[in-house]
């Protein structure tokens, strides 16, 4: 239908595109109507990406042996859609509270852009520096051994996350009203919920098995009664025995303890978004509802999530965030 001349345009999918909108604009209906108004689409799609073929990714599947053929058309830059308005628009309003920083995301969007910028407007955090205090914590307490790194390897472990458990529980217990707590994965976040379950007289936290000597893979020592476990891409093998607990307690008991109610961001579920989106805001009014009844609650989430993008949680709804990972 057309070709790219050497200044770039491409004058026959045009002329396509405006032809099989003219005849949607005539009054056609039903499902042909829609065939031309989806054809009038693809040929619009076409020309942009022949115009400016840095911005965008094709791949074609010509199909054959009982499967359809495929044309799949990928837009990589913000400039193919802001190029289009440029003499459209008399200005471009960009406000949100994550653009930092700016030259960044100034740059990501592509040179229109970038030539029209004023000079941003940022406002100040709404919480002054006397009242932000931030702190890492490195290990769980100063005489303990280990580091609490949140490595590949140390998400294996169960000893590492009832050390992680441990160490929230003292920063719980040490901060008011409504606290938030992200972790990396809905799958990370399920294994230390299940180990922060477990108590001392679980059989599964406190192996007392001796161990055998035995080769394991890679010529590796392993006790033998020590029972390899998976859960999605990550292999999690029991260590030595972690810090005693207060017997028939676990962390979860000392965490409600301190907290009272405890909200666990609902993960990802194969259901329509309408009935996804109900489930996350019972969630989250729980939540609330706590902090206003009780003056506490613990919120425990996952970066990325449905609580930690576009979700306020503002005065005691959160007096501290822990950021594990």
């Amino acid at each position: 239908c057309g070709t790219r001349s050497a200044e770039g345009n491409v004058p026959g999918m045009p002329r396509a595109e405006s032809l099989l909108r003219e005849l949607v604009g005539r009054g056609l209906s039903g499902s042909f109507s829609s065939q031309l108004e989806l054809a009038a689409t693809l040929f619009g799609q076409l020309a942009a990406a022949v115009r400016r073929p840095e911005l965008y990714v094709a791949r074609a599947h010509p199909g054959g042996q009982g499967q359809q053929a495929h044309l799949h058309l990928w837009l990589m830059s913000a400039e193919g859609t802001l190029a289009k308005l440029d003499n459209e628009l008399h200005a471009f309003v960009l406000m949100s509270g994550t653009l930092s920083p700016l030259p960044t995301t100034i740059a990501e969007l592509g040179p229109t852009f970038q030539s029209r910028t004023l000079t941003p407007v940022a406002a100040n955090h709404v919480v002054g520096q006397e009242s932000l205090r931030v702190v890492t914590v490195p290990q769980q307490s100063p005489s303990a051994s280990s580091k609490l790194e949140c490595t590949f390897h140390a998400w294996k472990r169960l000893p590492f996350l009832l050390s992680i458990g441990h160490a929230l529980l003292k920063i719980v217990q040490a901060i008011p009203a409504g606290i938030l707590i992200f972790l990396p994965s809905y799958d990370l976040l399920e294994r230390c919920l299940e180990a922060w379950q477990k108590t001392e007289d679980d059989g599964q936290l406190l192996s007392c098995e001796p161990r055998r000597k035995g080769k394991g893979k890679g010529g590796k020592n392993r006790s033998a009664g020590t029972k390899r476990r998976y859960r999605g891409a990550v292999e999690r093998v029991p260590d030595e025995a972690p810090e005693a607990t207060i017997a028939g307690r676990s962390i979860m008991d000392d965490l409600r303890a301190a907290k009272g109610t405890i909200v666990v961001e609902p993960p990802p579920m194969c259901q329509n978004g309408a009935t996804v989106a109900r489930v996350y805001e019972a969630a989250k009014e729980r939540y609330e509802q706590a902090v206003q009844q009780s003056g506490q609650a613990a919120l425990l989430a996952v970066y990325r999530g449905r609580m930690s993008e576009g979700v306020s949680f503002d005065d005691d709804f959160a007096r501290g965030v822990v950021c594990i990972g």
